[in-house]
C-alpha cells in the first residue's frame, strides 16, 4: 500500500517557541517583511528564487511513507531566538528557498495529518547557498483517525485506486522512486556514523531545479463568466443587484497559487467573493434596520481618469451569548470520490470542531448519501459531543453520488426539527461531483429552491480539487438562501464554522438588493466589478418575491463601481429614462446636482414577507478630496479588486499588480489572523507565474 498524493494543504497552527540548541550570533540585521508585527508574518509567503551568489538556504520535503514522494505545502518557518523570521509553502515538487543574511537559524516544517519536523543550528553564511538534507515527513495517524488512514491507503494494481487519484496525484514514475531510494540508501552508507540525519546540512554545486512531476488533467468544472461592460448612464443610470458574501473563490485562488503554483482559470476568479472575503472597518448599522450602507468615491487605482465608488454593507455582530438555538443537519457526501486525500477527513475534522461549539439547546443531525442516502444520526443535543464526534468518525467514502436523494433527506430532518425563531440550516459538504439520480445543474437548483420555501437555509461547504465542480456548488447556495465556502485545510474550515459562525450561520436579513442610480450630470459610463451572475431587472428591485442574497451577524458586503466621468467629448446619447436626476433637471437643476449617485438597500427580515427600503445619497466628491488619501478599507479592498481584474486578464482595465501590492501592503491594518498578509504573497507569486509563461 503507497501512498501518493499532492499533500496540497493549508497551514495549520503558526508554530512559536523558543529556538532549541546553541544559537550563534547573526552577521548583519534581519531585512524580513513585516518583522515588526510578527502576527503579519506571512503564512503562505511563496518564497524565493535563489541565483548562484545568493545568501540562503534550500532543501526538500519528502513523504516518508510514500516511497520518497515530494509534499508541497509544507509550511516552513525560520526563527532566529524563538522569533518568526520567514513562513514559506515548498513548492508542488516539495522544494523551499529562502533567501536569509549570514546567521544560525532553526527551521520547523508543518502540514495537516502529518508529524512536524525540525532542523537546529543551520548556519547560513554570506554568499552562499546552505542545501539542506532532504527532510522526511510521516502522517500522524493519531490525528486522522485509523479510519481516514485506511481512506488514503491506496492500492496501485486496482482500477478503483487509479479513479481515486485521478484528480490530484503528485506522483512520478516507480522507477524514478526506486533510483532516489538507491541513492539516498548510497549517501547515507558513505555518512559518518555519528551524524544525525534529520539535523545535518550540506553545501552542494548550484541550485538545479526541482523535480517536476506532470500535471494531472483536471476536470475541474467552472461557469464561464462574461467580462462586466461599461454601460452608458444616460441610456441606462441604474444597477441592480443581488449581494453576495460567498468567499470559496479566494480560497481556490488561493489553493492554485500558493500550492499548486499556477495561475487560476479565470472563470474560477469572482471579484465579489475575493473581495469579500476580508471584513473591513466602517459604520454599524443604526436604529431599526440590522444592515447599515456606506460609501466612498475616490481615483481609480488602475486608471487615473477613471473613479471608483465603494459601496458597502455591514451588520452588527452578534456575541456568542446571544446565538439563537441551531438546528443544524450536516449532510455529508461520502462517495468514491471523496476518498481522495483530504476530502472526507478534512470535512469530520471541520465539523468536528464546529460540534465544540455546540450547546445543550442546539441539535444537529447527519445525513450521508452515496449511491444510496441514510441517516447516521438522528437530531441529538448539542452537548452531546461526544456521541456527535463518534458519528462523524464513522463516515468512509465509496460509491456513486446520489446528492438530490441526500438533499432530501437532510431537508426533511431539518423540517421535522424547525425551531421557530432558531438557526434551521442544512451544512452540505461536498467536491459537487453528482452523477447519480437528478444531477445537472438545472434539476438540483430546482430541487433546491422547492426546498428553501421552508424556510431552511443552506451553507455549502466544498472540499477538493482535480475534480471541484464549483459552478453547481455555488448554483446550489445562490438558489438555496444559502452562502458558499470553499474548504482548503482546517485552518479555513474553523474559519468558516468556528471563528465566524455566526456571520455564516446566523441570518439577520434575506433577499437583500442593491439599486446605484448614476448622475447623467457627472458620470458619462459605468460598470459595476463583479457580481456577474447576481444581476437583476430594475423592476425586480421591489419585487419581494424575487430570491436575493442573504447576509449574517457581522457579516460584510462591498461592491466597485468604475465611473467614467462626463466630458464634453462623450455623446450623450439616447434620452434619459425616467429617473431621479431627469426628473430633477426638469424641476430644478440644482436639486440634486451635489450628488454622484443614489444608493438602495432593500431587504426582509428572516421569515418576514414586507420588503424594507434604505437609502443613501452619494456626496459628488470635491477635487481635493479626491486627491486626499482614502480609508484603509477603499485602499485595500480596491487593490484585492484589482488583483481579481489582472488574474481574470479584464480586457477594459489594465492594473499594475506591483503598484497594487504595494497599495495593500500600506493598508494591511490589523491583521490578527495573517489572512491580508498572505495576500500579498499570492500577489508576488502569481506576478512571478505571469513572468515564466
Amino acid at each position: 500500500m503507497v501512498h501518493r498524493f499532492l499533500g496540497l494543504v493549508a497551514v495549520v497552527l503558526t508554530l512559536f517557541g523558543a529556538a532549541r540548541g546553541a544559537a550563534q550570533p547573526v552577521e548583519g540585521p534581519i531585512e524580513a517583511p513585516f518583522l515588526a508585527r510578527e502576527n503579519a508574518v506571512p503564512v503562505h509567503d511563496p518564497g524565493d528564487v535563489l541565483e548562484e551568489g545568493d545568501t540562503g538556504l534550500t532543501g526538500l520535503v519528502i513523504d516518508a511513507d510514500a516511497d520518497g514522494a515530494t509534499l508541497g505545502g509544507v509550511e516552513v518557518t525560520v526563527l532566529r531566538y524563538g522569533t518568526v523570521v520567514r513562513r514559506v509553502l515548498t513548492t508542488l515538487g516539495g522544494r523551499y528557498q529562502i533567501r536569509l543574511p549570514p546567521g544560525v537559524y532553526e527551521l520547523r516544517f508543518q502540514l495537516a495529518f502529518y508529524r512536524s519536523g525540525r532542523i537546529e543550528n543551520v548556519r547560513v553564511r554570506a554568499g552562499r547557498i546552505e542545501y539542506l538534507e532532504e527532510l522526511s515527513l510521516s502522517l500522524d495517524t493519531s490525528s486522522l483517525g485509523e479510519a481516514a488512514v485506511t481512506n488514503y491507503r491506496i492500492d496501485t494494481n486496482t482500477e478503483a485506486a487509479q479513479t481515486r487519484i485521478r484528480g490530484g496525484s503528485d506522483r512520478v514514475s516507480q522507477e524514478a522512486f526506486g533510483g532516489r531510494r538507491r541513492a539516498r540508501r548510497a549517501r547515507r552508507r558513505a555518512r559518518p556514523a555519528d551524524v544525525n540525519h534529520a539535523r545535518s546540512y550540506r553545501t552542494a554545486p548550484p541550485l538545479a531545479p526541482p523535480l517536476a512531476p506532470p500535471r494531472p488533467v483536471s476536470r475541474e468544472g467552472y461557469r464561464h463568466v462574461d467580462v462586466s461592460p461599461f454601460v452608458t448612464t444616460a441610456a441606462d443610470a441604474r444597477s441592480t443587484f443581488a449581494i453576495d458574501v460567498d468567499t470559496a473563490s479566494y480560497t481556490n485562488v488561493r489553493r492554485h497559487l500558493l500550492r499548486e503554483d499556477r495561475l487560476p482559470p479565470p472563470d474560477a476568479v469572482r471579484l465579489e467573493e475575493m473581495v469579500n472575503y476580508f471584513r473591513y472597518e466602517g459604520r454599524r448599522p443604526a436604529g431599526a434596520h440590522p444592515v447599515g450602507p456606506e460609501a466612498e468615491v475616490r481615483v481609480c487605482p488602475w486608471n487615473a481618469e477613471h473613479l471608483l465608488m465603494r459601496v458597502a454593507l455591514r451588520t452588527a455582530p452578534l456575541p456568542t451569548s446571544e446565538t439563537p438555538p441551531r438546528n443544524l443537519v450536516f449532510l455529508v457526501d461520502v462517495s468514491g470520490s471523496m476518498a481522495a486525500p483530504f476530502k472526507l477527513a478534512l470535512v469530520r475534522q471541520g465539523l468536528t470542531a464546529l460540534v465544540g461549539e455546540l450547546r445543550a439547546q442546539d441539535r444537529v443531525a447527519i445525513v450521508v448519501y452515496a449511491g444510496a442516502s441514510g441517516v447516521v444520526l438522528p437530531p441529538t443535543p448539542g452537548d452531546r459531543r461526544r456521541t456527535i464526534r463518534r458519528a462523524l468518525a464513522r463516515l468512509e467514502a465509496g460509491g456513486s453520488t446520489h446528492g438530490a436523494a441526500g438533499i432530501e433527506l437532510a431537508y426533511q430532518l431539518a423540517r421535522a426539527s424547525f425551531h421557530e425563531g432558531g438557526v434551521n440550516r442544512v451544512i452540505l459538504a461536498t467536491d459537487g461531483d453528482f452523477n447519480v439520480g437528478p444531477s445537472s445543474e438545472g434539476e438540483l437548483v430546482r430541487l433546491i429552491e422547492r426546498e428553501r420555501a421552508s424556510g431552511v437555509f443552506l451553507t455549502v461547504l466544498g472540499v477538493g480539487f482535480g475534480d471541484f465542480q464549483d459552478a453547481h456548488m455555488e448554483a446550489l447556495a445562490d438558489h438555496g438562501n444559502g452562502n458558499y465556502a470553499y474548504i482548503d485545510s482546517l485552518r479555513e474550515a474553523k474559519r468558516v464554522l468556528v471563528r465566524e459562525a455566526s456571520a455564516t450561520l446566523v441570518t439577520v436579513a434575506q433577499d437583500v438588493k442593491i439599486q446605484v442610480e448614476l448622475n447623467p450630470t457627472h458620470v458619462a459610463r459605468h460598470r459595476l466589478l463583479g457580481y456577474e451572475n447576481r444581476l437583476l431587472a430594475h423592476q425586480d428591485f421591489r419585487n419581494d418575491a424575487r430570491d436575493a442574497g442573504e447576509v449574517g451577524a457581522g457579516h460584510q458586503v462591498t461592491a466597485f463601481y468604475e465611473l467614467v466621468p462626463w466630458s464634453a467629448s462623450d455623446a450623450r446619447g439616447p434620452d434619459v429614462p425616467a429617473s431621479r436626476y431627469q426628473r430633477a433637471q426638469a424641476a430644478s437643476t440644482a436639486a440634486h446636482d451635489a450628488e454622484i449617485a443614489f444608493v438602495r438597500v432593500r431587504y426582509q427580515r428572516p421569515r418576514g414577507s414586507r420588503g424594507r427600503e434604505l437609502a443613501l445619497p452619494v456626496p459628488r466628491p470635491a477635487p481635493a478630496a479626491l486627491r486626499a488619501t482614502p480609508s484603509d478599507a477603499f485602499r485595500f479592498g480596491s487593490a484585492v479588486a484589482g488583483f481579481a481584474l489582472w488574474l481574470r486578464e479584464d480586457p477594459l482595465a489594465k492594473p499594475n499588480l506591483r503598484a497594487l501590492r504595494l497599495q495593500a501592503t500600506g493598508s494591511l491594518g490589523p491583521d490578527p489572523h495573517g489572512l491580508r498578509a498572505e495576500l500579498l504573497a499570492m500577489m508576488g507569486r502569481a506576478e512571478r507565474l505571469r513572468g515564466e509563461r
